[in-house]
């Protein structure tokens, strides 16, 4: 498969993994809610596994295939070798950082994506923590 196709791919799986994110979190807050007025242990265990899935599968996994869009869409429209390999890319900042270079790529960070990746991970954790301490002043 050349770059363009995995670029293509790779930036629909991101899509598809931001809209399963957004759904789970608000599924998540949901049940949330409720268990907050019912009961506070499982509340508070749905505040642990929706801030896991947050921060470390959310957060993780959308980043990491931003990156591999990145690593695909900078070969396909410069037709470059950036010196190291996807996995190189997305694991090790400073061949990422040497890649870029070559790609004339100041950062990985665009608007779009902090909007998506960063705000919007932090609303929902704030909406949980917002959530969380209603629920211990009830």
């Amino acid at each position: 498969m050349n770059h363009e196709n995995r670029w293509s791919v790779n930036e629909s799986l991101l899509q598809s993994y931001r809209s399963i994110f957004l759904s789970s979190q608000s599924f998540f807050l949901a049940i949330g809610v409720l268990l907050a007025q019912w009961n506070i242990l499982l509340f508070i265990a749905s505040f642990i596994v929706a801030q896991y899935v947050i921060w470390k599968v959310w957060k993780e996994v959308v980043y990491s295939r931003a990156l591999i869009v990145d690593f695909h869409k900078y070969q396909t429209d410069q037709d470059v070798d950036p010196g190291c390999t996807e996995k190189q890319y997305v694991e090790d900042p400073q061949l990422r950082e040497k890649a870029n270079r070559v790609f004339n790529l100041d950062t990985n960070d665009r608007d779009t994506r902090i909007k998506m990746d960063t705000y919007l991970p932090n609303i929902y954790s704030g909406l949980w923590a917002i959530i969380f301490l209603g629920a211990l002043i009830d």
